[in-house]
């Protein structure tokens, strides 16, 4: 299983990426996908006739993206879904991202 240098096999178990043997732990439904499960998503945002005229869509699992309203998200919780959150769809966000992106490119 390829993943960040600075995990350990204590990390990933704990993550509940891994079993106790660091076998990793395939399960599509809590989002522990193999790698074409996981690039199965970009190849179909890339390729689908089904998205033409959706630009800027967040997609999951072949999709588009559900919303997750919830502002308590622990991004610690293995648990965690991976649904697009509203502020990533704010235009005033974007506007932001936009200029600190231009500041820290020309330093």
């Amino acid at each position: 299983m390829a993943h960040a240098a600075w995990l350990t096999p204590q990390d990933l178990h704990a993550m509940g990426l891994t079993d106790e043997d660091g076998n990793q732990i395939i399960d599509p439904a809590r989002e522990r996908k193999t790698a074409e499960q996981g690039a199965s998503t970009a190849v179909f945002g890339a390729t689908s006739p089904l998205l033409d005229g959706y630009g800027g869509t967040y997609l999951k699992d072949n999709e588009i993206s559900p919303l997750d309203a919830r502002t308590d998200t622990n991004f610690r919780d293995p648990e965690v879904r991976s649904d697009v959150v509203p502020h990533a769809l704010a235009p005033d966000s974007a506007e932001r991202l936009w200029a600190l992106s231009e500041q820290l490119v020309k330093h």
